[in-house]
């Protein structure tokens, strides 16, 4: 049995450096910080460019850096390079190391997406909420006929009605799905979005996402106002970067929140009823400078006056009647269930949207599967991410950014908001079908101001309608079938006809199901057997329990096989 475990311990790992003595992540406080790991942890900021507005989240951050480095059994890396080296770990599908979110806390849910349940919100084209609609607004009329009454019965003055708007209307979506759907089609390669940016320790992926779907409608739809004097030439930028920093100050008319979390709705509630954000604005005016900041700041000012020449909103709209409300946003899924499989409908609306280069608001539950699928989303670099949405809640908002094939596997790719060292040039592919991590339960879009609603390119591919010239930012990054971009079109499929909307959604390609996707992190892991798998600090644990530390180090000392 000793001959055993010590042919495990010395032999089991390739790397001599796993032999380092196990630390418990949760034994590990502030004060027991090994200095080695301070050094590490300033390494690995410079590295990510990471900045913390104060000594308390530098701290917080380190505690967690320290508690992944023990967790991980790499606390004695001698610097970022050999750390990545140790982190490295696949499960077949995806590739996990060393990125800009390794000091998040894996157990510590997201604040960032907050969900509007308290929001007025009215579908109208649902039967009952055209009979809410009618009856709140008798009961708001009928209250500003009361102050009225008393304002004349008390000489006081008289209560202005209320200016904007601050209910939910969802809007009838006026496009069918194509009736030939491309087999791909990724906003990257359209040009139509452009760098990711990273959020920092700001809960701002709201405002993230929000920017980045106001850039794609703005650059998808360039040809058809490109000589439209009345538009600021701001816009038509091929490299227009649209700014969160705008978004965060004034998108704030309900529960957007600037860095404490906010919801991709109310952004287009507001810009669609001009509530306080009265134009896209562009990141050269007004750059992002809040990453920083964990908690919002004791004061946020508005921005009142933008830089642009000319105001540019971004959504057609509908006059809700008998309101004072316009309505843009369009659900195309919206459900909040760990199983409930994708129907070919919805499918089909998100593919058609992102296929016409239109961008589709999603979210996602980042603690859906534990602290370990968690810890490896914030580890993940490349590959199909693949884990599956155990419990409901959402925590983070992210956006689709296309579908296609990767690897033989019909994915989605979704963006995120955390840097471009961090996953696929920040974005994921996730299996479609599989609800990973609950990323299928929440999809919103708006129709771009200048789209062409009328005219016979709305039910046209982005690709046979785009007549201006195109960004070539990530022309330079990506290339199909190079492990980083989507697999080409695979020539033995056809374009896919919409189906019925009712039907589950049946993938084409090679199948993942959502409890393949290996096991939970761990860069040290090993197969002992095909059934058997430990990690090696669980063998160090075994063994040191056995013999105690002090025999396990006399052993160490007198057997090197694994530093041949």
């Amino acid at each position: 049995m000793l001959a055993l475990l010590l042919f495990i311990v010395c032999c089991v790992s390739h790397d001599p450096s796993n032999m380092a003595f196990y630390i418990d992540p949760d034994k590990i406080t502030f004060e027991t910080i090994h200095e080695n790991t301070k050094t590490l942890f300033s390494l690995f900021n410079s590295r990510f460019t990471l900045d913390y507005p104060s000594d308390e989240a530098h701290n917080k951050a380190l505690l967690s850096f320290a508690k992944n480095l023990a967790h991980h059994n790499a606390t004695h890396a001698r610097d970022t390079d050999h750390l990545d080296e140790l982190l490295r770990y696949t499960d077949g599908y995806a590739t996990y190391g060393l990125t800009s979110a390794f000091a998040r806390d894996p157990t510590e849910p997201m604040k960032g997406f907050v969900q509007d349940t308290g929001v007025p919100e009215y579908d109208l084209s649902s039967f009952k909420d055209r009979i809410r609609s009618r009856l709140n607004l008798f009961k708001e009329a009928a209250a500003y006929q009361l102050k009225v009454i008393y304002s004349a019965l008390v000489s006081a003055a008289l209560p202005a009605p209320r200016s904007g708007c601050t209910t939910m209307y969802i809007r009838q979506n006026p496009l069918s799905p194509l009736s030939s759907i491309p087999l791909s089609a990724d906003l990257r390669e359209f040009e139509v979005i452009g760098k990711v940016r990273n959020q920092g320790v700001c809960g701002c992926c709201w405002a993230m996402a929000s920017a980045v779907m106001l850039e794609g409608m703005t650059r998808s739809t360039q040809s058809y106002f490109k000589d439209k004097t009345e538009v600021d030439n701001t816009f038509k930028d091929v490299d227009l970067i649209v700014s969160e920093q705008y978004i965060m100050n004034n998108s704030r008319s309900s529960i957007n929140n600037f860095c404490e979390g906010g919801n991709y709705r109310i952004t287009s509630m507001d810009y669609a009823n001009e509530n306080i954000v009265k134009t896209v604005e562009s990141e050269k005016n007004f750059p992002l400078e809040s990453t920083h900041l964990e908690k919002n700041p004791s004061r946020i000012d508005v921005i009142a006056n933008f830089k642009v020449s000319k105001a540019f909103l971004p959504y057609n709209t509908e006059t809700v009647t008998g309101t004072n409300c316009k309505r843009s946003i369009i659900k195309l899924l919206d459900k909040m269930q760990t199983s409930s499989p994708m129907t070919n409908g919805a499918v089909n609306q998100i593919k058609s949207y992102l296929a016409r280069g239109i961008p589709v608001a999603a979210a996602m539950f980042t603690g859906a599967d534990g602290p370990l699928s968690s810890r490896d989303f914030s580890n993940y670099k490349g590959g199909i991410f693949n884990k599956p949405c155990s419990k409901t809640g959402l925590d983070h908002q992210v956006m689709f950014a296309g579908y296609g094939y990767y690897q033989g596997v019909e994915v989605w790719v979704m963006r995120n908001s955390w840097g471009e060292q961090w996953g696929s040039y920040g974005h994921f592919y996730t299996p479609i079908g599989n609800n990973v991590l609950c990323s299928e339960t929440y999809a919103y879009t708006d129709i771009p101001q200048y789209f062409p609603l009328d005219k016979a390119d709305k039910d046209k591919p982005y690709t046979e309608r785009q007549k201006t010239k195109a960004s070539t930012y990530w022309a330079r990054k990506l290339k199909r079938g190079d492990g980083v971009a989507l697999d080409s079109d695979p020539s033995t499929i056809p374009p896919a006809s919409p189906g019925n909307d009712n039907d589950i959604y049946v993938p084409r390609g090679k199948i993942i199901s959502s409890s393949s996707s290996g096991t939970s992190s761990s860069s040290s892991s090993t197969t002992i057997t095909g059934k058997f798998k430990l990690s090696i600090p669980s063998i160090i644990m075994i063994v040191t329990g056995i013999l105690g530390s002090a025999g396990v180090a006399g052993i160490i000392a007198k057997f090197t096989c694994c530093r041949k």
